[in-house]
């Protein structure tokens, strides 16, 4: 403990003493109001109108007392402290990274529904079996990918466990040891070098043991969830076949539990087969999920030191203007001395403990986004609650102040709601200017642009069609035409023309039949760009995106990136 000079923790609070010194002037003036009394009426009578003997004294006192408990409440409330002291800050080291195999492999199904379900399953068990510390979670194949950096919130990783399979990933092929380095590598970064790792998995190599041995000396621990069965089953491709070799064999990928079983043991960690029960998950709770000894104090934070306020101490000064303050007729004199004021609105509270921008995201979280609109200062918050609204012309323009990427692509989906297609397709395009890499924006203007061609194609045959059908009215005038020269020319073949026209009159109403057979193909035209402009809305209100899709974008950015030389597989299963 240190002493030092008088601090006030909160500073902001002193500011209040100037509203004492107001009070105090404006109660002053309303108290010296009843002297004006005795300059106009005689003194045998004032005695009549005023309260009373010893009412000047009375009320000097009750002001004064008044007073000094606002002085000391504000003074309180600023948190003086002239003491500092060490606080010591604990922090959890328990780190635990899951390490989840999405190859090919995964989806046999020689365990019900399949391996990769069981381990989806298995994953969350595992993720809701953590009480405390922190956890992160990657996916391999060929190359590994992290899912989620090392975090307290598990519920994030479990909200993307059903995007996971292998068709995100951007290769096949299974390399337990890339991902046992990727892993070890989220535990240096977090300062977490003796985490452990979680394999999820239905194969191993001689390369994964060397990797696994490896990390164990370097105190990282990794042990095993075997998932599938020594038999194996076909790994099915969704349209009735079999994923097959370069020989044309069916593929029939077994658990290979002999090696996992030697990561294990080269991990310094333990094996475990994934069974349809709970009881695997308890076998690893005690050693490997959690690790109640990992809390200790953070050597960062040690040392730190804070101020001892002693404002609560401070407050206790107040009990005795208190317990005068229930005198008889005190109370009241206060009340007459300081007039009533009209009643606060609701909304004068709410700004006395939050901020605007704070009222409007829980206006907005709680669904009432107009009022949040009403509120929000900031634009960015502005702005998605008019969007969030169904005001879009108001989002774009709020959107468009900020100038950053998000805010253009924000803007887009604004215009793209309003049906400004062209608008939209430049908002994308100013978005992906500023961050190439943008991939929301590429994909909704890929969409837009999409949607446009095919809107201009339609148009098009349209156009087409309409013109058809003119050439087809010409004709027909063109044959009645015709049909009445021949008709002048002999008065002697009046039952041909009657023939004649009965032909002319027939071919007239097939070629009606024609026009109405086309009525039809535009009435669907129109009906499938109805429906197209639904699925567009849907898709552009569709909050949180297709985690699956933006994972395989993310992960297939990174492959490329890391570009790593070709080598020879043994397999890409």
């Amino acid at each position: 403990m240190t002493l030092g000079v008088l601090h006030f923790v909160r500073p902001l609070w002193l500011l209040g003493l100037i509203a004492v010194v107001v009070l105090g002037v404006f109660c002053w003036r309303t108290r010296a109001g009843n002297a004006a009394w005795a300059r106009v009426c005689d003194a045998h009578l004032l005695k009549f109108l005023s309260l009373g003997e010893g009412h000047g004294s009375r009320s000097k006192s009750a002001l004064a007392a008044l007073l000094t408990a606002l002085t000391v409440a504000v003074i309180a409330g600023a948190g003086p402290a002239w003491e500092r002291q060490e606080t010591p800050i604990f922090r959890t080291a328990d780190a635990l990274v899951i390490v989840l195999d999405l190859s090919v492999s995964m989806l046999a199904q020689d365990i019900k529904p399949s391996r990769l379900e069981r381990a989806r399953f298995k994953v969350i068990d595992l993720l809701n079996a953590r009480q405390e510390g922190q956890t992160a979670l990657v996916v391999y194949a060929n190359e590994p990918f992290t899912v989620s950096p090392l975090t307290d919130d598990t519920r994030t990783i479990v909200s993307q466990m059903n995007a996971l399979s292998p068709d995100i990933m951007p290769a096949g092929g299974s390399r337990l040891d890339r991902a046992l380095a990727h892993a070890a590598d989220l535990l240096e970064q977090a300062m977490m070098p003796n985490g452990r790792l979680v394999v999820v998995t239905d194969s191993a190599g001689d390369a994964d043991i060397d990797q696994a041995a490896e990390l164990a000396q370097r105190g990282v621990s990794v042990s095993v969830l075997a998932v599938g069965t020594e038999q194996g089953a076909p790994i099915s491709l969704g349209d009735g076949g079999f994923l097959k070799d370069n020989d044309g064999n069916i593929v029939i990928p077994a658990l290979t539990l002999d090696t996992l079983e030697q990561v294990a043991d080269a991990g310094a960690g333990r094996l475990v087969i994934a069974q349809a029960s709970s009881s695997d998950i308890a076998q690893f709770a005690q050693a490997v999920v959690a690790n109640p000894s990992a809390s200790a104090p953070d050597d960062r934070s040690a040392g730190s030191e804070q101020w001892k306020e002693v404002g609560p101490w401070i407050i206790l000064a107040l009990l005795p203007l208190a317990a005068i303050a229930f005198r008889r007729g005190w109370v009241l004199l206060l009340v007459v001395m300081v007039p009533l004021g009209q009643p606060v609105e609701a909304a004068v509270m709410d700004d006395l403990w939050a901020r605007r921008d704070q009222q409007a995201a829980a206006a907005l979280e709680q669904g009432r986004p107009e009022q949040a609109a009403q509120l929000a200062e900031d634009p960015w918050l502005k702005g998605t609650a008019q969007y969030e609204a169904g005001n879009y012309h108001a989002a774009a323009q709020t959107f468009s102040a900020l100038g950053t990427a998000d805010g253009h692509y924000n803007r887009g989906n604004a215009l793209a709601m309003l049906g400004e297609t062209d608008a939209a397709i430049a908002a994308y395009q100013a978005a992906l200017d500023q961050a190439p890499n943008h991939e929301d924006a590429a994909y909704n203007k890929q969409v837009l642009e999409q949607m446009k061609q095919q809107q201009e194609q339609q148009e098009q045959q349209e156009q087409d069609n309409n013109e058809q059908q003119g050439e087809d009215e010409g004709e027909q005038q063109e044959q009645q035409s015709s049909d009445d020269e021949q008709s002048s020319e002999s008065d002697s073949e009046q039952s041909e023309d009657g023939e004649q026209q009965q032909q002319q009159s027939e071919q007239q109403q097939a070629s009606e039949g024609e026009e109405d057979e086309s009525d039809p193909e535009q009435l669907e035209a129109e009906e499938f760009d109805r429906e197209q402009r639904q699925a567009v809305e849907q898709w552009l209100r569709r909050i949180p995106d297709d985690p699956g899709g933006l994972l395989r974008r993310k992960f297939m950015l990174q492959y490329q990136q890391r570009a790593r030389p070709p080598e020879a597989e043994e397999n890409d299963w």
